[in-house]
């Protein structure tokens, strides 16, 4: 895997290449701001498969960077890493915000940090096989278990960004809600769409989900299986009920004419979460919970053959609770 680190800290770069050499990474390129790092993106004839980025630095801070490097086609999905002695909540949500994997605190520890970087491998290498595969096709369908990242959606993060997210944000933060769609006819809606349809179908979903949530703080990503998670992370005047009612009003109310000529409407659960512990752990359980609510609401539904119903008006007792997921 080939890495560019960036930090102003040369004791830090000495480290890293320390470090990143004992777990196997001996192909490392080093940067000592962020305008060199640009430099060496726009110009070098390989790609790198990986970025390391500090946050702070003169100049262009790495949360910049990552932004202005996301803009770059090349490494719009690259993984990044943000390495930084800022442990502030605040300085999580700006670096996964401007679409940082992950977020590794300092003093590093070389055993962490390692299996930061499979992880990062394993991205890499599944999206050099995607790569291959779109280069071979004109239009290649994503699988319906298959998660992709969503396109200009508000709060949009990489489907294992949001499980680093709540994994590092440090133990104690109150107030969050955790919340999971489900759109429960995916697999219909795969067979009948075309592979840009298909896309425009979850986007358009997702989209629906943002509009009820603006004006909060929340991260959104796509996971496969028809399922969208959030998290909303900061202050909102809705309570957990009042969200996943309004999200189904807003998602619920979409349909889709195909070129096929077939309209569709996509059958939209809500499950959420809830957590007793501020932990990581917590955290990360309830976000579980959502999916595994919505998941059960939509297999009952199956089972007892009210699909139909989804979107019916007014919704009231079992069925209403069912919908709801609540």
């Amino acid at each position: 895997m080939r890495i560019l680190a960036v930090d102003d800290d040369p004791i830090i770069l000495d480290l890293l290449e320390t470090s990143l050499g004992q777990a196997g990474y001996t192909d490392l390129v080093t940067a000592r701001s962020a305008e060199h790092a640009l430099s060496v993106l726009e110009t070098v004839e390989q790609p790198f498969d990986c970025l390391l980025f500090d946050i702070v630095m003169p100049g262009m801070d790495g949360v910049a960077l990552c932004e202005t490097v996301r803009r770059m086609p090349t490494y719009a999905t690259t993984p990044i890493l943000m390495i930084s002695r800022l442990d502030e909540k605040k300085h999580f949500d700006r670096a996964f915000a401007a679409g940082a994997n992950d977020y590794v605190t300092k003093p590093l520890d070389a055993t962490e940090l390692g299996v930061r970087l499979r992880l990062a491998d394993q991205i890499s290498s599944q999206q050099r096989q995607i790569a291959a595969q779109t280069g071979t096709t004109t239009a290649r369908k994503v699988l319906v278990s298959e998660a992709f990242m969503l396109d200009d959606v508000p709060g949009a993060i990489d489907n294992m960004a949001l499980d680093a997210y709540l994994e590092r944000i440090p133990n104690g933060f109150a107030g969050m809600q955790f919340f999971a769609v489900k759109i429960a006819n995916i697999v219909d809606l795969h067979r009948k769409a075309t592979p840009d349809e298909f896309r425009l179908i979850v986007n358009s979903v997702a989209d629906a989900v943002t509009d009820v949530l603006a004006g909060s703080s929340f991260f959104i990503t796509h996971s496969g299986n028809g399922i969208l998670s959030f998290v909303v992370h900061g202050h909102t005047d809705m309570t957990v009920d009042e969200v996943a009612r309004m999200v189904l009003t807003e998602a619920g109310g979409l349909d889709f004419v195909l070129a096929s000529g077939n309209t569709v409407i996509p059958e939209i659960i809500i499950g959420t979460g809830t957590t007793r512990t501020l932990t990581r752990a917590g955290r990360i359980q309830a976000l579980r919970e959502a999916v595994m609510d919505a998941e059960e609401v939509a297999a009952t539904i199956t089972r007892l053959g009210v699909q139909s119903m989804a979107h019916s008006a007014p919704r009231s007792g079992f069925l209403d609770r069912l919908m709801a997921g609540i």
